[in-house]
């Protein structure tokens, strides 16, 4: 009868869940994280928030965003910021809301945009609400380097610099094309996106060089920037010369 009625009380109590399955109880937490991203110029671009949730939580929690206080630098909608709101399943997995920013060439001041977490079921929110930054982009100039150009044996480096050091993430997408030098003659063609991290001014494309092949003096392809984050592109095409 004992042994019966101890294994009742471990039940209410919940000390028979199924092992590494937290309750709220139990230390279930989600909390949202700050951001920043800058404004842009193209149209699609999103700002992230971060959730971070207890490993083996499992419940929902509830999410919008919410009018800032007003005054300078404030995001409004639907101009600057489009207006979201759902439901954040917490299950294990990465957890973010996504807030689509609405892109201008306007000169301005940085803008907040908040985002709140609400009405929880089966974990506790620790941290409710987070500040987005959206950063004014405009007086970045990204553009290829042709000074520093690094020919190693097998490949060569191209760096991409920007104006200032960026205080968020900002990508561009690259490319090759060819000159008189050709793509699987001579060289290999590559495209793709470089991001330049906060607080970093440059960034390397790196272009494989192929051995074996007969070169003309001078032979040369060209490497483009385009579709910046943030910004606008300054150089936007450098040759580079293949030496041999």
């Amino acid at each position: 009868m004992r042994k019966a009625m101890l294994g009742v009380v471990a039940v209410i109590l919940g000390l028979g869940a199924a092992p590494g399955v937290a309750t709220a109880a139990g230390g279930c937490e989600v909390a949202i994280l700050d951001t920043a991203m800058y404004e842009g110029s193209l149209g699609g671009a999103k700002m992230g928030f971060g959730v971070t949730a207890t490993a083996g939580c499992a419940g929902t929690v509830k999410y919008r965003t919410v009018v800032s206080p007003a005054g300078e630098g404030v995001a409004n909608t639907p101009e600057d910021y489009t207006a979201v709101s759902g439901v954040l399943a917490v299950n294990g997995g990465p957890l973010a809301v996504h807030v689509p920013v609405v892109p201008d060439q306007k000169v301005e001041p940085d803008e907040v945009v908040r985002v709140e977490l609400y009405e929880a079921s089966g974990v506790v929110i620790t941290r409710a609400l987070a500040v987005g930054n959206i950063l004014n982009d405009e007086g970045v100039v990204l553009g290829v380097d042709a000074g520093k150009i690094y020919w190693g044996p097998e490949h060569v480096d191209i760096p991409v610099d920007i104006s200032a050091a960026p205080q968020a993430p900002v990508t561009v997408h690259f490319r090759t094309r060819n000159g008189t030098a050709i793509d699987g003659v001579h060289y290999s063609s590559v495209r793709g996106v470089l991001t330049l991290e906060p607080g970093n001014t440059s960034a390397v494309i790196s272009v494989p060089l192929l051995a074996g092949a007969d070169l003309e003096p001078g032979a040369y392809f060209y490497v483009e920037l385009f579709d910046p984050s943030a910004g606008v592109v300054g150089t936007a095409r450098v040759s580079v010369t293949v030496r041999p």
